[in-house]
C-alpha cells in the first residue's frame, strides 16, 4: 500500500504540531502549578509517541529531534552555560532521544505491518470475490459434496443443469439424482481417489432432473484435502452433454444404417458374384458336356455308320467287276476320309483318352498333340500318379493345362515347356506348367492376378478352381519365363470309387487326332512292328476247322456289318453277339469261343477289363481289340490286358479276317509246341 505525498507532508506537520502543543501544555501547567524535574520529559515523550503513532518512523524521528532541542531550552535554566551542565541532564537528554528513536522505529514497523495487512486483506478479498464470481458465473456446473454424499454448495449453472433450486439440492443426496447403474460404475473410482491412488476421475453418466427427464452429463470429480492431508469434500465439475450424446447417437444410428445398407449391398453383390461364378462354372461345364455329347454322337452314330458302310463296300468290292471296283474304291476312299475327319473332330471336341485312361495318359497325349500341331516340345514329369480322379476334376485339370500350353504357344515365344504333376504339403494335386519364355511383370504382391489375367485367358480357370476349393498361383518376370501352378483338393478313395463306377457304366469316347489318323484305306494297328503288320497282311489260308467267334460291340449296325463280313468266310462262324462287357464275359465263359472281337468302349464294363476277365477264365481264347480309339494310347492297355491284336474299325476289312486267322494259327502252334 503506497502513501501519497500529501499524506506524508501532513504526518510531518502533525508531528511538529504535537511537539509544540506539548511545549505549550508545559508552559501552561507551569502557570498553575510547577512540575517536577521529570514531568517535562514525560510530556515531550508523550508527544513523540503520538507523532510516531500517527505518522510512523519519519514523523516520530522529527518529533524526537524537535523535542531534544526544545527541552533544554525550555526546561533547563542557563541552558547556554556549559559549566552549569551535569551528567544527569546529559543522561536525561540521551534517554529521551533513545526513547524517541525506539518509539519511532516501533511505530514505523507497526505502520508497515498495518499497510501490508491491509494490502493482503484487500488481495484476499479480491481473490475471494473473483473465485465467487467464477464459481457462480462459470459456464459449467460446479458443486461441492461432502464425503458422505450430501450437497454442500452449487453454482447457478449446476442448478440449471439439474433443474433444482439450491435449497432443494441441500435436501438431497448426490446419489438421489444419479442412475443406479452409474452409481455402481462410479463407486470404484471414488474409492481410488479416497485411497490416494488417483487425484481425480472422469465419468459420463445420467442425471435425473427435477422434472423427471434424464440428461447426459460429463462429471470430473476431485478430492479436496486439508493441510494434514485428510479428505474434506469433493469438487464436481459437471457439463451437460445431452445434445452431443444425442448427436453421437444419431451418428451411430446413421453408421448402423449405413453399415446395414453396405452389408445388404455387399451381400447382394457377393450373392450376384457367387451366382456369376456358378453361372460361369455351369457354362463351362455345359460347354464340356455339349462337347462330349457331340463327340459321343459322332462316335456312337456317324462313325459307326461310316465304318459299317465301309465294311459293306469292302464286301461289295469283292463281288464287283473291275469297272465297278474302281468306283467302289473311290467311294471307299471318301468314306475313309470322312472317318478320319470325324475322328479328328471328336478329339477336338472332347479328348476320349481322358475319359478312358485318365489324366496322366491324357497329358502325355496332349504333349504329343502340341508337338505335332504347334511344334511345342512338352516334357511331362509325373511325380505322383492320380489315376482315380473324379471325372469332373480330371476334365477341368486337363482343360486348364491345355489352356496354359496354348498361352505358351501364343505368348512365350519358345518351343519347349514343361508340365509337372505333383502334390503339395496339404496333399492337394498340383499341375505346374512352366516355360522359359518372355514372362510378364506382376503389378503388385497382393495375391491377385495381374491385369494380364484376362489377356492370358486364365479368368475362367481361376473362377472354376475357386469353386472347387482350389487355388491358382503364378511366378513370372520379364525375360525369366513363367510358372503357373494349379492346385485342387482331391479325395483319392472317393474318387477311385467314382472313377470305377464311371468306367463300368459310361461308354468312353477315345479317338485318333487328325495328325495320327490313318490314310484313306490304310491300316491302323499301333503297337505292332512293320514285320508284324506285314505278317497280318499276308493272310493265312483258311483254317482246317471252323473258327468260333464271339462278337462284342455296343453298336448293332456295326455288329451286323462285321457279322456280314465274317459270314463270307467259310472257316469263320459267329457263335454269339454281346452289347456290353458284362454279357461278353458271361457268354465267353459259356460258349468258350476261339476268338473274341472286343470293342474297347463298352457300357457296364470296359473292353479292357472284359478282356482281362475273359482270358482269366479261358487262356486258350484269343482276344482282338477293335475300336475307333487312338491305338497308340489304347493298344498298350489292351495288350496289357492280354489282347493279341488291337485294330482300328476304320482299317481294311481284310486286316480283321487276317488277324482272326493269324490269332488262331498262333494259338494252335503254341499248343503243338507245348505238346512237344
Amino acid at each position: 500500500m503506497k502513501v501519497s505525498t500529501t499524506q506524508q507532508y501532513g504526518s510531518y506537520l502533525w508531528a511538529l504540531a504535537i511537539m509544540f502543543a506539548a511545549m505549550g501544555l508545559k508552559l501552561l501547567l507551569d502557570q498553575w502549578a510547577p512540575l517536577g524535574e521529570g514531568a517535562p520529559f514525560l510530556i515531550v515523550t508523550a508527544g513523540v509517541m503520538l507523532a510516531a503513532w500517527f505518522g510512523g518512523l519519519g514523523p516520530g524521528l522529527l518529533a524526537t529531534a524537535v523535542g531534544a532541542m526544545l527541552v533544554p531550552y525550555f526546561y533547563f535554566e542557563e541552558v547556554f552555560r556549559p559549566d552549569r551542565w551535569n551528567s544527569v541532564q546529559a543522561i536525561r537528554i540521551g534517554l529521551f532521544v533513545g526513547e524517541g528513536v525506539l518509539i519511532s522505529a516501533l511505530a514505523g514497523s507497526l505502520h508497515a505491518a498495518r499497510r501490508r495487512a491491509a494490502v493482503q486483506a484487500r488481495a484476499l478479498e479480491d481473490s475471494e470475490r473473483q473465485l465467487r464470481v467464477t464459481f457462480e458465473q462459470a459456464p459449467v456446473g460446479i458443486a461441492h459434496s461432502s464425503l458422505d454424499g450430501h450437497w454442500l454448495r452449487a453454482n447457478h449453472r449446476f442448478c440449471e443443469i439439474t433443474g433444482y433450486e439450491w435449497n432443494e439440492l441441500l435436501e438431497r443426496r448426490v446419489n438421489d439424482i444419479v442412475q443406479p447403474a452409474d452409481i455402481l460404475r462410479e463407486e470404484p473410482l471414488r474409492r481410488q481417489v479416497l485411497a490416494g491412488e488417483r487425484p481425480s476421475f472422469n465419468i459420463e453418466k445420467q442425471y435425473r432432473r427435477s422434472d423427471g427427464a434424464l440428461i447426459w452429463v460429463d462429471v470430473t470429480s476431485a478430492l479436496v484435502r486439508d493441510s494434514d492431508g485428510q479428505p474434506c469434500y469433493f469438487i464436481r465439475v459437471v457439463e451437460d452433454i445431452t445434445r452431443s450424446k444425442a448427436a453421437e447417437e444419431r451418428v451411430h444410428q446413421l453408421n448402423r444404417t449405413l453399415e446395414e445398407r453396405v452389408a445388404e449391398r455387399t451381400a447382394v453383390a457377393e450373392h450376384r458374384a457367387t451366382l456369376l461364378r456358378k453361372l460361369t462354372a455351369e457354362l463351362t461345364s455345359a460347354e464340356q458336356r455339349e462337347r462330349r455329347r457331340l463327340a459321343q454322337l459322332l462316335h456312337d452314330h456317324l462313325q459307326q455308320l461310316l465304318v459299317a458302310a465301309k465294311l459293306r463296300l469292302g464286301l461289295l468290292k469283292k463281288k464287283s467287276d473291275e469297272s465297278q471296283a474302281s468306283a467302289i474304291g473311290e467311294v471307299d476312299d471318301l468314306i475313309a476320309q470322312s472317318i478320319s475327319a470325324s475322328r479328328s473332330l471328336t478329339v477336338e471336341l472332347s479328348p476320349p483318352i481322358l475319359y478312358d485312361r485318365g489324366l496322366t495318359p491324357a497329358l502325355e497325349w496332349l504333349a504329343r498333340d502340341m508337338k505335332e500341331k504347334h511344334n511345342l516340345q512338352v516334357e511331362v514329369r509325373i511325380k505322383v500318379d492320380a489315376p482315380n480322379l473324379r471325372q469332373e476334376l480330371a476334365v477341368f485339370l486337363f482343360q486348364a493345362v491345355r489352356e496354359l500350353l496354348f498361352n505358351v504357344v501364343k505368348h512365350a515365344g519358345v518351343t519347349h515347356a514343361e508340365v509337372c504333376v505333383d502334390t503339395d504339403w496339404a496333399g492337394w494335386l498340383c499341375l505346374e506348367v512352366s516355360d522359359e519364355g518372355r514372362g510378364f511383370e506382376t503389378e503388385d504382391e497382393s495375391g491377385d492376378m495381374p491385369n494380364v489375367i484376362d489377356g492370358l485367358g486364365l479368368f475362367s480357370i481361376r473362377e472354376r478352381l475357386e469353386l472347387l476349393g482350389g487355388k491358382l498361383t503364378w511366378r513370372s518376370s520379364a525375360g525369366q519365363g513363367t510358372e503357373v501352378r494349379v492346385c485342387a483338393p482331391v479325395d483319392m478313395e472317393a474318387d477311385a470309387g467314382e472313377k470305377s463306377k464311371t468306367d463300368r457304366t459310361e461308354p468312353n469316347l477315345v479317338d485318333k487326332p487328325p495328325s495320327e489318323a490313318p490314310a484313306a484305306g490304310g491300316i491302323a494297328n499301333m503297337g505292332l512292328s512293320d514285320s508284324a503288320t506285314g505278317l497280318l497282311l499276308q493272310a493265312p489260308p483258311p483254317a482246317e476247322r471252323t473258327i468260333r467267334v464271339l462278337l462284342v460291340d455296343d453298336h448293332r449296325i456295326l455288329r451286323e456289318g462285321v457279322a456280314t463280313l465274317l459270314d463270307e468266310q467259310p472257316d469263320i462262324e459267329i457263335i454269339g453277339e454281346a452289347a456290353d462287357g458284362v454279357v461278353a464275359v458271361e457268354m465267353a465263359a459259356a460258349l468258350k469261343p476261339d476268338v473274341v472281337i472286343m470293342d474297347v468302349t463298352l457300357p457296364r464294363l470296359s473292353g479292357i477289363e472284359a478282356t482281362r476277365q475273359v482270358l482269366a477264365e479261358n487262356k486258350d481264347t484269343c482276344v482282338i481289340g477293335l475300336s475307333m480309339h487312338e491305338q497308340r494310347d489304347m493298344s498298350s492297355a489292351m495288350r496289357e490286358a492280354g489282347a493279341a491284336y488291337y485294330l482300328s474299325k476304320g482299317g481294311p476289312s481284310e486286316l480283321l479276317v487276317a488277324a482272326i486267322r493269324r490269332c488262331v494259327a498262333d494259338a494252335r502252334e503254341k499248343q503243338e509246341s507245348n505238346k512237344k
